[in-house]
């Protein structure tokens, strides 16, 4: 669980796929540690709270190196005692995706303590930066929490131009589809 530019964000998926190596490079860039490993949820209200354990607090694990104090090796501004919840990112391996959102149009949603979390899949591949990646993915909360929601936006952009009958003439005939199928 990190704090990314004021977003709480769980970082799940299957053992072993770099989750806590992204939390430590979100950490360098200076976000904040929430809790590694075990995360301890508490609803107050219709908001999920996350916490580490006593036992945890602000030590991570990372495969090959061992045990790290991120407070002591970063500072007391690279952790955090409590964190609200409010994006579940899912990372699994590009061979395990199925049905990628490839338009940001569809959003799914994640039930934890009867409360719906915004969940985002995140096929991961070698060489992809993950950590840019759920970066983006927090100021992109932040936009759609103040109204603007880029894929909306995008969406009617081609709706608008292909009723004013110009991307019949300069878009090809196969983008046209795709972006109908995609968008309607």
């Amino acid at each position: 669980m990190v704090d990314v530019y004021g977003i709480g964000i769980l970082i799940s998926g299957k053992s072993g796929l770099g989750k806590s190596e992204v939390a430590l490079d979100l950490i360098e860039r200076g976000h904040r540690l929430v809790s590694d490993d075990v995360v301890m949820l508490t609803k107050k209200s219709n908001v999920l709270l996350a916490s580490a354990t006593e036992m945890n607090k602000h030590f991570m694990e990372i495969r090959g190196l061992g045990i790290i104090d991120v407070m002591s090796m970063f500072g007391i501004r690279s952790i955090r005692y409590q964190k609200r919840l409010e994006v579940v990112l899912e990372l699994s391996l590009w061979e395990d995706a199925e049905n990628i959102n490839r338009t940001g149009l569809d959003h799914d949603t994640v039930e934890i303590l009867g409360t719906k979390i915004p969940l985002i899949h995140l096929p991961i591949t070698p060489g992809k930066n993950i950590t840019v990646i759920a970066e983006v993915i927090a100021m992109n909360y932040l936009l759609k929490h103040y109204g603007y929601d880029a894929a909306k936006a995008f969406q009617n952009k081609i709706k608008s131009h292909i009723a004013n009958k110009k991307s019949r003439t300069e878009m090809p005939r196969r983008a046209i589809e795709y972006f109908e199928g995609d968008f309607e």
